[in-house]
Formats: structure tokens, C-alpha cells, sequence
């Protein structure tokens, strides 16, 4: 239609506008019930009318029309109406219908109505998603009605509407309000955009707006010449810049570069500078600025091969841009995604030279990166991480160190990075940096931060935090409390044990600091007990508690005790006073002090004396006679003060017996209250595990009648009580006491099973075993231990096979349920003892069962570390003649070790470096370290097998059965470092070991054969085959016997898989070696050397290049032997064929695969009798074939005495230790070969995506559709039909900023064909439908807006492409791909254009055209005005 009325005359229009009025008329009144059939037929119908482009004069129409606006303004008003979009249009060609100052009247009611109701949504607060997408409607009817409103009276009302939506939070309606609103405002008020743009930088928080509305307004503001940016001056605006670009977010970052490079624009344009703290601008620094966003976009891509070769222009960036604006870039690096990345950017970082912004870039960005364990992987990371540290205290940074601990402190850290954090703070030179506010900072981290991570780790960090706080507290303002409480949060079964290293350190810095010094009688009864403690015998121990101190202390000890015979209360208060407190204070003490310590020589013995110490013992008797204390807390504190009476000089002095009398007086009688019976059980427990109180007949005569009257009446398992709790508080306070009541009771149990040989006989089997099952099924994790440590005693006797193993599957099960707890480590130490007593392991009918549960026990400690230590401790104690259980324990032993992931053995390797540092370490004493538990575990079965005098056979053969099951199992893979490998290399060493410590030859035969058949059948990683070769080798050369079987062997196995011959070549080679060594046995090296050569030859010409090299020079290296030892009748025999290989090696192309096969440790240095040796064989081996380190076992590990074992532990010379590691083998086993010729390049060329700034905000996503460049180029594609094709064009368009593409049918863009080769340009292009038989129309009314009509199509009359001036106005016709442009569509255009061509092929694809005549109009319109710019 609207074409046809292009081609109307003026009275031909005004008759066809009087038919649309009338129609018009016809169908109104309106009903938006109706259905939408009618409302778009009346749209269509005004639509029409509005092209005629003649104003309605007719009153009753314009009556009419107004109804239906206001009509059509209702409906809109009801958002939530699915017609608003098809109202929408009607409404506003309506308005544009009726005369102006109609539709003026009518707009501004409306608009006063739509800005009232946005208003109300927008003041209720932050928008929901729903909410901020229902606005979008009244918006648009917003803009809408501002077309019709005159410009005078909006700006106030506009603009603060404007700033409401800016301000919302929702980037669509701050981009509308700049996009749609500010424009209006602008041209009628410039000053209100100023003040909004004032007020979006004055926010009180700047980064964390949204920098959608910043660029939109932005550009409004470089664009306009009303308007002045001052914001360039603004150092508020380039913080948001800054920000933006470091955000975590992608399109933040592309804005801000967007915001940036739009500035650098309008600085170069306008020739001016920016002046301002944050920001300087000159045009001679414009190549550093393209380095700085090359480095920014650069980053934005996840291929390290992409961004590594642009990272070195970070040196540059910093040399030459300011700081803060080169660590944007830096932070950028280190935030990336990619681990190789990060590590660079962290280099760079420490190796980078002191700056003054150096500190607080630390703080803020590379301590939250330093929590990435895989960081730390083969890198010098923490040692640069160190240096940076101490290079801070050198420079005095106090304020970077208080602020350290806030930033370690907020960071949930990895154990690994914990670790090391800690590490480089604790060898700092002297900087008074903390005060007392910052070591409760450190205590808190102590306690809270550090509670989770692995045990070994955290008690090494808590060493070099002690030392941390000594280089860097400032003793003047430090309090008492805060250094007390520092001091007691150290732990001291991990680090802060008396006369270790850490306590040594504490008493050097207390003697050297007056400031700490503190008077006893000031912090001994104000501190927390703990703390008053452990800092008194500290000041002991430092020679700082002077003897009167100790006289007064001893005197306010003394009083306090004798309030007891004045102060009855003291006693018959069940809650806590004085003498409690006196009595927590000694249990610390004591422990602080050390129980080994003898009496006269402690700190108590001189606090506490003999008439003191009776009257504590009488309180505590008292106590528990009284029977009214309800707090286990203090009960605890009770039984630990026990611990001091058990002093021979101590135990003199009271009487136990009525202590312990009193105690089964109150367990017996039911009338008492739990509490009471829970103190008296662990008085009964406390004296049956103590030696120093069993040593008088009565008590022990009294303690086993009391466990033995348990024991029949059945009260192990129960407590005769009459509480009943009311809250689930107290339900549970009622089960831990009557766990704790039966824990004491099995303990008390064991204690006297354990010692009392006479009361071990004594008790039933029946009855323990009874009690025992009772108690696994009923009581908690905590008795369970207890429990199966009795039963060690009694369960092998149980007759009946399926009871025994019954309860071994319950209490194993039981042991599981807990795995997660600090108990279960008790539990299944007992279950071990108890399961793998060698009385259970001597017992046939039982080996079924122990052999499953060996099983469960080895595939659970893959998982759990140092479990299966516990199984092989438990078998190497005991002197067990071999049985089916012990040869499997002690081959899982040998094959033990996970494939660890990459933490792991980061974690390992840390481990390591804390080992290294011996008794500097309190960790390495007082915690166990299971980084290295798998090498433990496999140290201790190989050493031993080097000891023992058992028949090893049947470890053999179960080795060499496992091994078949894992050839067998199909489902494994076998590559290099794979459990497989692992397994299987681990069991060649295990053989290898067994063969030369044992000299039993069916055995030894039997591993032969083994080998043969395993390295004719499989093909090996290399540390495996090297190991049977050698292995094979050794026990040819030990049993002359058997040379002529293996011939045969050789023989079969060779012939069954080709590759396998050059393992036997190297077989024959080392067992020449090996014979030739030995002087004394010439005379079989010659028969042996007659027999291998003959065997060698034809495989000296074989067609497999691999055997060949490896027969040649396996023969010229046996010849070389033979001329060291000077066998002249071989060589001249062979003289012929020795002169011949030489030849035939030398002449070959391979010469230089031959030499590097000679320099293969295999072929150059290695002895296979010489370098018999732990060393080779555990640590060496696998070197150089490339095995982890975690698999090796260096002597540390083995406590042997050389004379005693058929094995040397080290070698004699270091030819091995000077060998590097094969090529080939670096390939084998997916490492990198000739790793020393491999640099990091940097690249002048590198690849990136083009981003100019003026296409950078285009592609956000805060538009639908990008906005045609009106006038531009339009690209017809209507007689295309392929999607594909139209789909690459729309692509094409969209890169290259095409105004508008036409096509045929727009539903084609729906189809998947079309989408995948538009990537979404769909969305961003003007798209528009023009049907093919209505292109002569199109056509028409495009000449008539000033188009000049170009065809892409040979003629006779086309002129080339290169030669042709694009139009600003240009329209290129596009052909169909079979039949191009028909002939009638030919005389419409004013130009056919042709590509030159040379090929054969007649024509292009439709799209490659199409992208050449795109390019062409581009680069003529678009690249000459950017190389102006």
C-alpha cells in the first residue's frame, strides 16, 4: 500500500484519504473485547490514512478519533493487557492524525497520568525483575506521548523521572530514560543533564553502579555541543573507569573500556588534556594506551597461547603509564580465569620493584589469588611470596602488616596457601607493627580460622606465626590480656610444647622484652587459667619468677586451701569457686610442665606443698562423697587433678583406697545422680590405668573385685539411675554422661586385662563376649574402642567361626559409621589389634573373613590416609609364621599408594619442605605427618622383606597372580602414571627384591617366566619394562640353569608380539654385563656370548627399524665388553660382523637414534650387579624413567643395617645419580621432551578481536535492535532463498554497519540454518521484509528518496567492482543463487557491477558477494574517516 501511494498524484491521495476516513468511521466506535482480527484492521486502516500525508479536516472524524485515543488510553492503562502492543501504534498514528493542538491538549492529560503512575512504582524501592520489565509499557506510552507535548513546562518533570530511572537499579530503564528521555531534556534545559550527570558521580558508592546509563549518557555528552564534560576532570569518574575494568563481570568491563577509549577519542579529537589525580592525557602517549587495551582485550579470551605472547607488554605498561593505571591491568592478569595466568601475573608482581602502591595492591588483590593450591605447583611461588614479605618490613609498612591480618583473617584458605601465607611472615626482621588489637586478631585466627585445616599444616603455621608476632608486636602497646591469651591459643600438642623449639623461642623473646615481664601475682588469678598457666612456667623456665614471687604465690595457695576446714560451703556448693579455680589452674600447670618432670623438680612442688596437698586431696574426696556437683566440666577438672597425687613423692601422702571405696559406694547405689556416677567411674578408671596406684595389693584387690562384680552382675553396659529429663537439652546431657559412665567402665576393663594376667584368666569368655556384642549394638563411638580392645583377649577363643566373624563385621561397620570423627581413629586402631591378633590369624577356618576385610581395609585407605599404616604396624609387631592373611596384608603393603591428584602431592611437597626443617619445627615431633603415609607404608613392608627369614614364595606368587588379574581386566587403562602403572610398576620392584633376597630357585624360575610371558604379552610404560628386564636379567645371571629355558621362552614370547623383541635384546645385553663383571666366570660369558650373538644377528636385519637399532647396538655394545675384557678368540671370530654393524650404524640414517639409544642410562652407565641397590632400585629407577616423586623411597625412609641384608642402601659411585632422563622416555610417558631448548617468546604479531569504541556499546545487550544508520548502505537479498546464505549475510551486515538488509520472508531468520551462521546479528540489524514480486515497487520508491540502485550481475554494461564509487545513499540488489537477477528487474537499476575474476568457476557464492560489496562501501565511507581519527 504504501508504495502504491508513492505513485499516486496529490488528488489521488486526497480521494483515497476521504475512502479511509469513511472506513474508518464504519468500524468505530472501537471494543478492545472484540477479538484482535478487528483492532488490527482498524490499525491498518489509520496507518494507511497517516500515508497519505494530508492533515484530516473533517470535524466528525477528528470528533472520532480523539474517542478512540482516549478509549485506546484507557486500555493502555492496564498494563498487564496483551493487546498494548497492538494499541500502542494506534494510538500514536491517531494522534498524529487529528490537528496539532489537539493532540498537544490530549497528550500532556495523559502524560501527567503515565508519569503519576511510574513514579508510584519506582518509589516503592529496589525492582524486582517483573516489575522493572511491567514498566516498560507505560515507558513506551511515555515516549510516545512526548511527541505530541510541546518542550516548554517538561524539563523539570522529565528529568527528575529521568534521574528516578537512572537510579533504579534496572539497566533497561536507565537506558531508556538516556536514551529516550534526557535527549528532550537536553534540548530544552542542557543545565538539569549537567546536574544529573553531577549526581551519578557523587553516589556514595561509585563502583558499584552500573555502567550502562554512564556510557549512554556519556555519549550524549561528547556528542553534544551544549554541553561541557567536565567529568574528565573528575577523578570520581575515572575511579568508576578503574573499577569497571577489573570488574568480575564481562560487560561491566567492555563498558568501561568503552568509557575509556571514547574519552582517549575525544582527547585526541579535541587536542586537549585531561588534568586530574587519577588520570593524565598526553597525544604523545597514545601507543602505551593501545598497549594497555591490547593487554585488557586480550584477557578477555581463555587460550593461554592467545594472551601469554601480550603479556610481556605489561613491562612497558608500567615503565610508562601511571601506576594506577598499570596495576588495573595487573589485576586484570591475576583475576583471569586460567591458573598459568594468574601464576605469571603473581611473578611479575614480586619480581616487580618496590612501588608506593605495591602494599595495598598485596592486601587487596594477590592475597585473595595466593588461595589456589594448584598455584603452587612446581613453582618458586611462595619463596618470591617470602622476599616480597620481607622486602615490606624493610621498608616499614606497619600499616600493610595490621592490615594483612584482616585480609588473611576474611579468607577461608586452602591448607597449601594457609601454609605458606604464614610461612613468609615468619622470618621477618624486626617492624613494631602489631598492637594488642591486632594479636586478638591473630588469637581469633588461631582458633576460629585455623580449626579446620589439616592437622600437620596447621601446627607448623602456628610456629611461624609465633614467630611472626615476635618480629612484628609492639611490646609498648601490648596489654597483659591480649599477650596471655595470644601465647595460651598456641596448641600444645601441635606446637607450643615445653622444651621444643617454639617454647625456647617464646622464653628468648620474654627475656629480652621488659615490656612482657609481667609480676605474677598481676595475671594468675585475672587470666583465663590456661593462659596464667602456661605463662608462669614460662617465666620459670626464663629464670624471671623470682623466689618471692613463689613465696607469695605459695601463701595465697595455702590460704585458699585452708578456707576449706573454715568455709563449709566451699564443699557443699555444687557449683564453682576458688578452690576449683586454684585447682584448674595446678591441672595446668601440670600439664604445661610436663608429667615426665620428677616432683621436687616441678614448679608445683614449690607452689604446693605436702599440708596443701592433703587438703586438695580431701576436697576432691569430699566432693565426690558429696555427690551434688552437676557440672561435667568441673567433674573433669577433678579427675585431671587426680594426675597429681599420682607422683610417688605425691601418692605417699594420701590414701586412694578410701577414694576408690567411696567411689563403688556411689556407683552401686542407685539413689545418686548420674553426675555423681560419672565422677566416680572415672576415679575408678583413673586408678586402674595408673601403675603408681595399683601398686599396693589392697587397691589393686579392691579395683578387680569392683571391674569383676561389673562383670557378672552385666552392669558394664548399664547405669542404675533415677533422672528423668525433661528438655532435649537435657536428653542429651543424660546420654553423653552415661557414655562417658560406660567408656570408664571397659576402660577400667582393659586397664586390668592389660596387666593383671591373673584377673585376665579369671573372667568368663561367655560373659565378655555377651556384654561385648550388647555394647557394640547399644553404646556410642566413644566405648566402642574400649570395648574391642577387651575383646583382643577373649575373641580368638570363641569356638564358633560365625560368631567371630559376626562381630568383626559389626564392630568394622561400627568403626565406619563414625568416619568423620576424631574417634574414629581410636576405633579402628582397636579393631586392627583386635581383628589381626596373631591368636585370630593362626585360626584356617577364619582366613575367609580376615582376607575380606584386608580387602575393605586397603580400598577404604586409598581414600583415608595413614589407615592401612595401622595394619601393617599391627602385622610387622608380630612374629607371624606366613598364612594366607599375612602374605595378602603384607602384598597390599607393597603395592600400596592412591594416585594422588595435584593438591595432593602439593600438599606432599609441602610436607616435605616442613620435614626438611627438622626440630625448628614442633610439628615434625608432636603431630604425625601423613603426607608421606603411602611411602610409610610401602618403606615398612620393604624392609621387611630385606629382614625377615620367612619363605617368601607365597608372596611372590601372590604378586605375580595380581598382576594377571590386571592384565585380564580389560576395563583398566594402562597409561603412563595411572594406578595400573603405578601398581604394576610396584610390583616388578616387589619381585625384583623378593628374586635377590631369597635364594630359592623354583621361585626365582617361577618370576622368571613371569616376566618373559608379561613382556611378550603387554607393552609396558617404561619404568615397568626396565625393571623385568633387569629383574629377568639378575636371575639368569644367579642360576646358570636356566639360560637355555629362557632361550626357548624367548623364543615364543618374541614371536608372539613383535615390539617386545627390543625388551629381550636389552635382557641378553644386561645379563652379558652382568657376567662379564665377574672375572671368575669367563668361561660361561663366552658359551653364554655364542648363544646371544646368534640370536642377536638376524634380528640385526630385521624390517622393524626399531629391532634392528636396538639388535646393532646391543652388539656393538657386548662387543665393547668383549674388548674390555679381552676375549680375543670372540672377537676375532665375530670380527667380521662387529666391523659390519659398525658400518651398518654408521652408513644408516638412524646414526642419530643409535647414539641417543647409547646414551640411555640403560646402554651407558648402568651395572646391573654394580647398582644393585635400594637406591637404584626404589629412587633412581623410577627417576629416570619419569615416575612422580611421590612414588620414590629414598633411604630416610628405612632404618636397616647394611651388614644384615642381602642389599646395598646406596650406591657406590653416582653414575646413576648424574644420568638425566631419556627423550624418549619424556614422550613415552606424555612429558615434554627437550624441555631445556623451550623459551617463552614473545610475539610483536599476536592475535586479538578488533574492538573499536565506537562499535564497543553497540553490542550490549541494552537494546533490541541496533539503530540503522539512516542513508546508509541497504543490502536486498529478497531473491535469495538459501537461510544459510542469508544468515551469513546478516552477519556480514552487522560487522560492517549496513543501514538496513531486506529478504524475502522474515520467518526464515527462525530457522536453525539461518541462526548458525547469524550468531545472533539478527538482532542487532534492521531487518525488513520486501516480497520478490514486490521489488519493483521497492525499488521505485528507493530511487525516490535518493538512492542510487547498484546490482550485483555480469551484463554487457557492469562495470568492476575496484573501479565503482559508493553513494553515500547506496542500494546493492543481490541476485537469486541459480538464476541471478531476472531481466525485468535490470532497467530499475542504475549500475550492474561485476567482480573480476580468474578461476574457472563462473560466479561467487550469493553471500560472498554480497560481503565483498559490503566490504567495498566500508572501506570507502567507514575506514577513510578512522584513518583520519
Amino acid at each position: 500500500m504504501e508504495f502504491a501511494q508513492e505513485l499516486l498524484p496529490i488528488e489521488g491521495k486526497k480521494q483515497l484519504a476521504n475512502l479511509l476516513e469513511n472506513t474508518i468511521a464504519s468500524q468505530l466506535p472501537l471494543s478492545f473485547n472484540e477479538n484482535d482480527q478487528q483492532v488490527i484492521h482498524i490499525h491498518r486502516l489509520i496507518s494507511a490514512r497517516l500515508a497519505c500525508e494530508i492533515e484530516c479536516t473533517d470535524v466528525e472524524i477528528a470528533r472520532q478519533l480523539e474517542t478512540l485515543i482516549s478509549h485506546t488510553f484507557t486500555h493502555l492503562l492496564d498494563f498487564s493487557n496483551r493487546k498494548c502492543d497492538v494499541s500502542l501504534p494506534i494510538l500514536k498514528d491517531s494522534l498524529s492524525l487529528i490537528p496539532k493542538e489537539n493532540s498537544s491538549r490530549l497528550s500532556q492529560i495523559f502524560l501527567n497520568q503515565v508519569v503519576k503512575y511510574v513514579n508510584g512504582i519506582l518509589e516503592g524501592g529496589c525492582l524486582l525483575q517483573e516489575e522493572s520489565s511491567s514498566l516498560m509499557m507505560p515507558l513506551n506510552l511515555l515516549d510516545c506521548l512526548l511527541n505530541f507535548c510541546p518542550e516548554e513546562n517538561l524539563s523539570t518533570k522529565i528529568s527528575t523521572l529521568a534521574l528516578a530511572l537512572i537510579f533504579s537499579g534496572c539497566d533497561r530503564l536507565s537506558s531508556f530514560a538516556i536514551s529516550n528521555l534526557l535527549p528532550r531534556v537536553l534540548n530544552s534545559n542542557p543545565q538539569d543533564v549537567s546536574e544529573i550527570w553531577s549526581t551519578i558521580l557523587t553516589e556514595e558508592n561509585p563502583k558499584n553502579m552500573k555502567l550502562t546509563p554512564l556510557c549512554l549518557l556519556m555519549e550524549i555528552f561528547l556528542s553534544s555541543t551544549k554541553l561541557e564534560p567536565r567529568f574528565l576532570h573528575d577523578d570520581c569518574f575515572w575511579l568508576v573507569v578503574q573499577k569497571g575494568l577489573v570488574s568480575r563481570d564481562q560487560m561491566t568491563r567492555k563498558q568501561a573500556r568503552y568509557m575509556l577509549k571514547r574519552a582517549l577519542h575525544f582527547f585526541t579529537i579535541r587536542k586537549i588534556s585531561a588534568p586530574c589525580n587519577r588520570f593524565e592525557w598526553d597525544s604523545s602517549n597514545q601507543e602505551i594506551w593501545t598497549d594497555f587495551f591490547l593487554i585488557l582485550e586480550s584477557l578477555e579470551e581463555k587460550q593461554v597461547h592467545i594472551i601469554k605472547p601480550v603479556l610481556p607488554l605489561l613491562e612497558k605498561v608500567f615503565a610508562e603509564m601511571c601506576l594506577e593505571w598499570a596495576f588495573v591491568a595487573l589485576q586484570q592478569v591475576i583475576n583471569h580465569d586460567n591458573n598459568h595466568i594468574i601464576k605469571w601475573g603473581l611473578e611479575f608482581f614480586f619480581n616487580h620493584p618496590w612501588t608506593s602502591g605495591s602494599a595495598e595492591f598485596f592486601i587487596e588483590i594477590v592475597i585473595p589469588a595466593l588461595d589456589n593450591t594448584p598455584l603452587f605447583h612446581d613453582s618458586d611461588l611462595s619463596d618470591r611470596l617470602e622476599d616480597f614479605v620481607k622486602k615490606c618490613a624493610s621498608e616499614g609498612e606497619r600499616v600493610m602488616f595490621k592490615s594483612l591480618l584482616l585480609a588473611v583473617r576474611a579468607i577461608s584458605w586452602g591448607p597449601v596457601p594457609l601454609f605458606l601465607i604464614c610461612k613468609s611472615l615468619g622470618n621477618l626482621p624486626k617492624l613494631d607493627a602489631w598492637d594488642s588489637e591486632d594479636l586478638k586478631l591473630l588469637k581469633s585466627f588461631l582458633v576460629d580460622a585455623m580449626s579446620t585445616q589439616n592437622v600437620f599444616l596447621r601446627a607448623a603455621a602456628q610456629s611461624v606465626l609465633l614467630r611472626a608476632a615476635f618480629s612484628l608486636v609492639d611490646a609498648s602497646k601490648v596489654n597483659q590480656e591480649s599477650w596471655l591469651d595470644l601465647l595460651a591459643s598456641f596448641n600444645r600438642k601441635e606446637s607450643m610444647a615445653r622444651g621444643l623449639n617454639d617454647w625456647q623461642l617464646t622464653i628468648e623473646f620474654v627475656q629480652k622484652t621488659a615490656e612482657v615481664q609481667f609480676k605474677s601475682r598481676e595475671f594468675i588469678f585475672k587470666s583465663s587459667a590456661k593462659a596464667a598457666a602456661r605463662y608462669l612456667v614460662i617465666l620459670s623456665d626464663a629464670g624471671l619468677l623470682r623466689q618471692e614471687e613463689i613465696d607469695q604465690l605459695a601463701l595465697e595457695f595455702k590460704w585458699r586451701l585452708t578456707e576449706l576446714e573454715t568455709r563449709a560451703y566451699y564443699v557443699s556448693s555444687g557449683g564453682p569457686n576458688a578452690v576449683d579455680a586454684l585447682l584448674e589452674l595446678l591441672v595446668h600447670i601440670l600439664d604445661e610442665s610436663g608429667r615426665q618432670e620428677k616432683w621436687e623438680e616441678t614448679i608445683l612442688s614449690k607452689l604446693v606443698g605436702p599440708k596443701s596437698l592433703e587438703g586438695l586431696f580431701g576436697y576432691l574426696h569430699r566432693k565426690l562423697k558429696g555427690a551434688d556437683v552437676e557440672d561435667l566440666s568441673l567433674i573433669k577438672i577433678y579427675i585431671n587433678s587426680l594426675k597429681i597425687f599420682e607422683k610417688p613423692e605425691v601418692a605417699r601422702l594420701v590414701d586412694f583406697k578410701e577414694l576408690i571405696i567411696t567411689a563403688n559406694q556411689i556407683f552401686e547405689t542407685g539413689e545418686k545422680s548420674l553426675e555423681a556416677k560419672y565422677f566416680a567411674a572415672q576415679v575408678i578408671q583413673n586408678s586402674c590405668q595408673s601403675p603408681q596406684i595399683k601398686r599396693s595389693n589392697d587397691i589393686r584387690e579392691l579395683l578387680i573385685d569392683s571391674i569383676s562384680k561389673m562383670t557378672k552382675l552385666g552392669t558394664l553396659n548399664s547405669v542404675n539411675h533415677t533422672d528423668l529429663p525433661k528438655s532435649a537439652e537435657q536428653r542429651d546431657q543424660r546420654n553423653r554422661t552415661v557414655s562417658g559412665i560406660l567408656t570408664a567402665n571397659w576402660s577400667s576393663l582393659f586397664a586390668l586385662l592389660e596387666t593383671e594376667e591373673t584377673f585376665r584368666k579369671s573372667v568368663a569368655q561367655e560373659t565378655i563376649l555377651d556384654l561385648a556384642e550388647d555394647a557394640v549394638e547399644s553404646s556410642g563411638p566413644e566405648t566402642l574402642s574400649q570395648v574391642m580392645a577387651c575383646l583382643r583377649y577373649f575373641l580368638h577363643r570363641e569356638k564358633e567361626p560365625a560368631r567371630v566373624e559376626n562381630i568383626l563385621e559389626r564392630t568394622y561397620l561400627k568403626c565406619f559409621e563414625h568416619r568423620k570423627s576424631e574417634l574414629f581413629w581410636l576405633s579402628i586402631k582397636a579393631f586392627i589389634k583386635m581383628a589381626f591378633n596373631p591368636c585370630i590369624l593362626e585360626r584356617s577356618d577364619l582366613n575367609d573373613c580376615l582376607l575380606q576385610l584386608t580387602e575393605k581395609l586397603y580400598q577404604q585407605s586409598q581414600i583415608v590416609a595413614g589407615l592401612f599404616n595401622l595394619v601393617v604396624d599391627n602385622f610387622l609387631q608380630h612374629d607371624v609364621a606366613p598364612c594366607p592373611t599375612f602374605c595378602n596384608q603384607l602384598g597390599f603393603a607393597l603395592l600400596f599408594g592412591p594416585s594422588l591428584r595435584k593438591d595432593q602431592k602439593i600438599l606432599n611437597s609441602v610436607c616435605q619442605i616442613i620435614t626438611s626443617n627438622g626440630d625448628e619445627i614442633p610439628a615434625n615431633k608432636l603431630v604425625e605427618n601423613n603426607c608421606d603415609a603411602s611411602q610409610q607404608v610401602r618403606a615398612k613392608a620393604v624392609q621387611y622383606l630385606l629382614t625377615t627369614n620367612q619363605d617368601l614364595a607365597p608372596v611372590a606368587a601372590w604378586l605375580i597372580e595380581k598382576d594377571t588379574e590386571l592384565s585380564r581386566n580389560k576395563k583398566l587403562r594402562y597409561f603412563a602414571d595411572s594406578h595400573v602403572h603405578r601398581t604394576k610398576h610396584r610390583i616388578a620392584q616387589s619381585l625384583l627384591l623378593i628374586s635377590c633376597s631369597s635364594k630359592n630357585e623354583p621361585m626365582q624360575v617361577k618370576i622368571l617366566q613371569w616376566a618373559t610371558a608379561s613382556l611378550g604379552n603387554e607393552n609396558h610404560q617404561p619404568s615397568v619394562r626396565y625393571l623385568i628386564e633387569w629383574l629377568a636379567s639378575i636371575i639368569l645371571t644367579r642360576n646358570e640353569d636356566v639360560g637355555d629355558k629362557f632361550f626357548k621362552e624367548l623364543q615364543e614370547a618374541s614371536s608372539r608380539r613383535l615390539s617386545s623383541i627390543p625388551s629381550f635384546i636389552s635382557i641378553l645385553y644386561l645379563w652379558t654385563l652382568a657376567l662379564a663383571n665377574d672375572e671368575c666366570r669367563t668361561s660361561e660369558l663366552i658359551h653364554v656370548l655364542h648363544k646371544i650373538i646368534e640370536i642377536l644377528l638376524p634380528w640385526c636385519m630385521a624390517q622393524n627399524y626399531n629391532i634392528r637399532l636396538y639388535a646393532q647396538v646391543a652388539l656393538l655394545r657386548i662387543f665393547a665388553l668383549c674388548e674390555k675384557r679381552q676375549l680375543t678368540d670372540v672377537l676375532s671370530f665375530f670380527s667380521t660382523l662387529q666391523s659390519s654393524v659398525k658400518s651398518s650404524i654408521e652408513q644408516s640414517s638412524g646414526v642419530k637414534n643409535a647414539i641417543k639409544l647409547q646414551e640411555d642410562f640403560l646402554f651407558s652407565v648402568f651395572d646391573p650387579v654394580a647398582h644393585l641397590s635400594l637406591e637404584t632400585i626404589l629412587v633412581e629407577f623410577p627417576r629416570l624413567t619419569n615416575v612422580g616423586q611421590d612414588e620414590w623411597l629414598p633411604d630416610k625412609f628405612f632404618k636397616l643395617d647394611e651388614t644384615k641384608v642381602a642389599f646395598k642402601l646406596i650406591n657406590e659411585d653416582e653414575d646413576l645419580k648424574h644420568a638425566k632422563v631419556a627423550n624418549w622416555i619424556l614422550k613415552a610417558t606424555g612429558a615434554i621432551a627437550d624441555i631445556e631448548d623451550q623459551e617463552e617468546h614473545s610475539y610483536s604479531i599476536v592475535q586479538r578481536k578488533v574492538t573499536p569504541w565506537s562499535d564497543m556499546f553497540a553490542e550490549s545487550n541494552t537494546r533490541e535492535t541496533r539503530t540503522p544508520n539512516l542513508g546508509g548502505l541497504v543490502i536486498v537479498a529478497s531473491l535469495v532463498d538459501k537461510a544459510p546464505n542469508l544468515g551469513g549475510l546478516s552477519r556480514t551486515c552487522e560487522i560492517f554497519g549496513a543501514s538496513e538488509l531486506i529478504i524475502g520472508n522474515l520467518k526464515i531468520v527462525d530457522e536453525l540454518a539461518f541462526q548458525s551462521l547469524s550468531v545472533t546479528a539478527e538482532k542487532w540489524i534492521n531487518l525488513s521484509e520486501v516480497k520478490p514480486e514486490n521489488l519493483v515497487s521497492y525499488l521505485c520508491l528507493m530511487k525516490k528518496q535518493g538512492y542510487t540502485l547498484m546490482a550485483a550481475e555480469q551484463t554487457s554494461k557492469s562495470v568492476p567492482l575496484q573501479s565503482v564509487k559508493f553513494d553515500k545513499k547506496t542500494l546493492v540488489l543481490l541476485g537469486n543463487e541459480k538464476e541471478g537477477i531476472p531481466a525485468e528487474l535490470l532497467p530499475y537499476l542504475d549500475v550492474c557491477v561485476e567482480i573480476p575474476q580468474m578461476g574457472v568457476i563462473r560466479s561467487l557464492n550469493v553471500h560472498v558477494t554480497g560481503a565483498l560489496f559490503v566490504w567495498q562501501y566500508f572501506q570507502q565511507h567507514h575506514l577513510s574517516s578512522l584513518g583520519e581519527e
